[in-house]
């Protein structure tokens, strides 16, 4: 066969296979506009709005979304504000006792004579001892831990701890030191929102105890004064209890702090 007739032949097979892939193209084409059309023109079947099945459903989904939101925020919210009124207090009451503690830890008499003791008075809302904790001053401190401001005034209630520091009259000889003169240092509420009821076993802020009998039993001293030789403050030990209230819209219960602080220097 000549040459000429098989290139003939060649090109008749590729303008046949030509077609056949327009066509396919063509119907593709076809297809996809029709989808299209069907695609647009379905909002135009859907004039008439949601049914009401169709706007209940909905509206209970985006309801229900919205509750789990405002659950949640509102979670974070109050965790949040409680954790910051914790740290608050916190921040306020601890650094506070620590402070009371050493204070107390190095409470000394104030004269030479036996019956000077460390501890002056110890009530419920009220504690006052001797201390040298400030420099440069030779002679030791007079402080005052007492309860203010109560909201029950003699019945307890809220109340604010304030700290009053007294340092000793200028004409004391060494080693007896007088208060006289009533010469105040620094006085300042330490600590607010205290709670105290004289009434009740937690209420007492302050307490001294001692040892008594044979086995010595620990007992709680019920009255404590220095100026009264048959209830001088003999008592090695001092009972500090505090409750912090938080804010009412926190919903915490008050923090406790409780320290027993023993006397390096008192003398039975």
């Amino acid at each position: 066969m000549p040459e000429w007739v098989v290139q003939e032949q060649q090109l008749v097979g590729s303008l046949r296979e030509c077609r056949h892939h327009q066509s396919v193209v063509d119907l593709v084409q076809y297809d996809m506009s029709g989808v299209m059309k069907r695609i647009l023109a379905f909002p135009e079947h859907r004039d008439e709005g949601f049914t009401v099945v169709e706007m209940v459903i909905a509206t209970a989904i985006i309801s229900l979304a919205l509750a789990s939101i405002f659950t949640v925020v509102t979670g974070l919210m109050t965790d949040l504000a409680r954790q910051s009124a914790l740290a608050q207090v916190q921040r306020d009451a601890r650094p506070m006792l620590e402070s009371l503690v050493v204070e107390l830890r190095q409470a000394s008499a104030p004269l030479s004579i036996p019956s000077s003791r460390p501890i002056e008075s110890v009530a419920w809302n009220r504690l006052v001892f001797y201390s040298d904790r400030l420099q440069p001053h030779p002679a030791p401190e007079k402080y005052v831990y007492e309860l203010i401001n109560c909201s029950n005034g003699a019945q307890g209630g809220t109340c604010d701890l304030q700290e009053t520091i007294y340092t000793a009259d200028t004409s004391s000889v060494p080693p007896d030191y007088t208060f006289d003169d009533d010469v105040i240092y620094r006085q300042y509420v330490t600590l607010a929102g205290v709670l105290a009821d004289p009434y009740v076993s937690l209420g007492p802020a302050f307490r001294a105890v001692e040892w008594v009998g044979d086995p010595a039993t620990r007992t709680e001293v019920v009255s404590c004064e220095s100026s009264a030789e048959s209830t001088r403050c003999n008592a090695p030990l001092i009972i500090v209890d505090l409750r912090v209230a938080y804010s009412s819209t926190v919903g915490l219960n008050p923090l406790t702090l409780h320290e027993e602080v023993r006397l390096r220097n008192a003398a039975d």
